[in-house]
């Protein structure tokens, strides 16, 4: 739904420019469903309707912490697409991918290759977050080439079977109780250790 709301705002021209997951909000009351509700710095490529960008240093690119303009090969929505990547492996972690603390060593880790994600994270989980945090913008999948990743296809084959869905449904439980509004810090009410609670006693 994610990788849909902003596929829609690249295909007429909109750049958001500072993408991170405090710019959605669940629409619905079972927590299934969300929306992109925060357009705060977008910017409409070939317009006069732009902005400063500013993107928050938990969802920095590479090209832009070293200073790079933009490269005229890459696709213009790269930024978005790394932005994506990074919310991507906070939703499967529940941590950010890079240190933050310094800005030379945030610069090296990126540069050192694509983060690691727990063991128990599926091959084809792996494969798209890490396309998305490519350290090159010229090779990020676009949002329309990232929603016919198999992952997709693959997480609804295996909903048939308990044992492989119960990650799903633990990080689902999960990004629906957490608050995301501050980057770095994801604060779980009680409501999610409740809800784990009574699944685990069901088992």
């Amino acid at each position: 739904q994610m990788l849909s709301a902003v596929e829609h705002c690249h295909a007429n021209g909109v750049l958001l420019g500072d993408m991170r997951l405090s710019k959605f909000a669940f629409s619905s009351c079972d927590l299934t469903s969300v929306q992109l509700v925060d357009f705060t710095r977008a910017s409409v490529l070939g317009s006069e309707h732009t902005s400063d960008c500013m993107i928050s240093a938990s969802y920095i690119t590479p090209e832009a912490l070293a200073g790079e303009g933009a490269d005229p090969r890459a696709d213009p929505f790269a930024s978005d697409q790394w932005a994506l990547g990074i919310a991507l492996y906070v939703l499967l972690s529940g941590r950010f991918p890079f240190d933050l603390r310094n800005a030379d060593e945030l610069y090296k880790q990126m540069w050192a290759g694509p983060p690691s994600l727990p063991e128990h994270i599926s091959a084809e989980a792996c494969d798209l977050c890490t396309s998305l945090l490519d350290r090159s913008p010229l090779f990020r999948p676009s949002c329309t080439t990232a929603l016919a990743h198999p992952w997709f296809s693959t997480k609804k084959q295996r909903r048939g079977s308990k044992r492989s869905s119960e990650s799903d449904h633990l990080v689902a439980d999960l990004i629906g109780a957490t608050d995301f509004s501050s980057d770095g810090d994801a604060v779980v009410p009680d409501c999610f250790s409740k809800r784990r609670n009574v699944s685990q006693s069901e088992e």
